[in-house]
């Protein structure tokens, strides 16, 4: 082996072994998953209505959230706002609201949620009308995964089939989409109504002459793009006004994906960088002059591929230095001499 350093058949293994630990190293998004939900609850009196318990304890670190959907006959006390909350005392935050009507009728479709920071045995969710509705329907779920809201949009019509968007595309490609819809002054009693292909129906009232018709449903997302949902309601004559709702949450993955699905640094290329002024960095090398994507430190390099021994972990480093390796001008892995990297690794330890 020559004294400045490696042969090009061991530099171009050393080169292989940085990729293959870059495959192994990097974070997976935390996916978004349905974990238990509790049986439709409603009430008919105007009160605040109150689920049976979960069946399980939810986890912290996971989200419920609360689909809910109303009815009020008097609107003298002005339009209502739904709200939740649970027995652990977590806050919740209502994401969307949709009401309206003729006096003195008013419907209302909603869509709230919270993180679970608190959690304990007869896990129950509470859902308030103020001022107090006659007819209030709701749905509450647990999903892990889930992370802040991205989307939310609101519809009414008074003519063909029920039907929200989100407009713009979501950004996440792992996302949990909600909906809300409630139907006012149609049939008494409806024989169906189904959400758009892909959801998965949560909460479903088919009478409108003692309850509050309308439907809960959700589905996740793997793909960008406009989320929908359109619903099919039958009988649809006479037609029925209707109001609906969307929230599409991300997924709670600590890092964002950039355009090639890398955690993205503030150039939005997905780099990870050993330090460099796109900021999407891990690791300690001192920043690089360039625009991100290329090799910023020969010392990164001589730990991820073997050139001394000690340093970082290598699983850390190897995802900086391969990761840099892969993106755009790819420069010789481990072409520094034994002796700058000597030197290098004794300023880091």
């Amino acid at each position: 082996m020559p004294s400045g350093g490696w042969t090009g058949s061991v530099a171009r293994a050393r080169l292989q072994f940085c990729l293959a630990a870059l495959v192994a190293a990097r974070p997976a998004l935390a996916a978004i998953t349905f974990v238990q939900a509790v049986p439709q609850f409603d009430t008919l009196l105007g009160v605040p209505v109150v689920s049976s318990p979960f069946s399980t304890n939810p986890v912290v670190g996971n989200r419920i959230v609360v689909i809910a959907w109303s009815y009020a006959d008097n609107l003298s006390g002005g339009t209502p706002n739904l709200s939740a909350s649970d027995s652990a005392g977590n806050a919740y935050t209502r994401h969307v609201q949709g009401c309206g009507g003729s006096a003195p009728d008013n419907a209302c479709a909603a869509i709230l949620s919270a993180p679970v920071t608190s959690t304990g045995s007869s896990f129950r969710v509470t859902v308030t009308s103020a001022p107090g509705l006659e007819q209030l329907e709701a749905v509450a779920m647990e999903y892990s995964g889930v992370g802040p809201v991205d989307r939310t949009a609101t519809a009414t019509g008074s003519s063909g089939s029920p039907t929200v968007s989100t407009g713009s595309a979501s950004q996440s490609t792992n996302e949990l989409v909600a909906t809300s819809m409630t139907l006012l002054s149609g049939p008494l009693v409806y024989t169906s109504i189904a959400p758009g292909a892909g959801y998965t129906v949560r909460g479903l009232q088919l009478d409108s002459a003692t309850y509050q018709a309308g439907e809960a449903a959700d589905r996740i997302v793997t793909t960008t793009g406009v989320q929908s949902n359109t619903w099919t309601v039958a009988p649809n004559s006479p037609s029925p006004s209707w109001w609906t709702c969307i929230t599409t949450f991300a997924s709670s993955n600590p890092s964002a994906e950039g355009p090639d699905g890398g955690a993205t640094g503030a150039d939005g290329g997905g780099d990870l960088d050993a330090g460099g002024p796109d900021a999407g960095s891990i690791g300690g090398a001192a920043p690089g002059s360039d625009d991100g994507g290329n090799v910023r430190s020969r010392s990164a390099l001589g730990w991820s591929c073997g050139c001394s021994a000690g340093g970082p972990p290598g699983a850390l480093v190897a995802l900086s230095a391969a990761w840099a390796i892969s993106r755009r001008r790819r420069r010789s892995a481990c072409s520094a001499r034994p002796s700058h990297l000597k030197r290098l690794l004794r300023s880091r330890t």
